[in-house]
């Protein structure tokens, strides 16, 4: 990252000292939410798209995207926004896709109202966390680069959760997504003077720590059941 990158980085920090309520902000970045949760629904019929109904990658990118160089004044609640649009396009989108345009004869199904409430929390819960670590992505410091490892780990995790050590054509896009994600976290982040390999060194133990992060949503919903 150029020096001119740590000037605009700046620039943009000290914008996000204004309202920590944007409106129209949180509106657009809520849409984007809903537009990702509905191309999950959409893609739980589909094979070659169905891993990403289920993988989490897409939306710790979205974590990524709408965190990173910013504060965490900003970052949290633009990444809460975000996660619960998805959140509720998906468990909203997925019955409705359902009844009316692939199974039209068949009895209707309802909305999960359970996962719908227990994945909304958790997307509260998860945007508050993850904007707040991933807002030092781009920074030189240590936490810049732990920051950065940590986003990367988690992408890593939840295509590996998703897609296990094997290799199956329908994994392909999951994992083209998996690569261009940890590239656009990397081309975020402070990767001059050393700091990529700090990255790397860092990555592999957070990577440890996000199979556990990736898992526990699915666990605690099968607790629920």
């Amino acid at each position: 990252m150029s020096d001119d990158q740590s000037v605009a980085n700046a620039a943009a920090r000290s914008h996000d000292n204004g309202p920590l309520w944007n409106s129209g902000v949180l509106l657009l970045l809520g849409s984007i939410g809903l537009l990702s949760g509905a191309f999950a629904a959409f893609g739980f019929y589909h094979r070659l798209l169905n891993p990403f109904a289920h993988a989490l990658t897409p939306w710790v990118l979205l974590a990524v995207l709408v965190s990173a160089r910013r504060t965490p004044r900003a970052a949290v609640p633009r990444t809460i926004a975000c996660l619960l649009g998805a959140v509720v396009a998906f468990y909203v989108g997925k019955p409705l896709l359902y009844n009316i345009v692939y199974y039209p004869d068949a009895p209707d199904i309802g909305i999960q109202v359970s996962n719908l409430v227990m994945w909304c929390v958790l997307a509260m819960l998860a945007g508050a966390v993850l904007g707040a670590v991933f807002s030092a992505i781009g920074g030189a410091s240590w936490s810049g680069s732990a920051a950065t490892a940590t986003a990367i780990a988690l992408l890593l995790a939840a295509t590996i959760e998703e897609t296990g050590f094997g290799f199956a054509d329908s994994d392909v896009l999951l994992l083209l997504c998996c690569g261009c994600a940890v590239l656009l976290t990397l081309h975020l982040a402070d990767t001059r003077d050393g700091r990529l390999r700090r990255i790397g060194v860092l990555t592999p133990p957070l990577l440890v720590a996000g199979f556990v992060l990736v898992v526990a949503p699915d666990l605690l919903q099968r607790m629920t059941l």
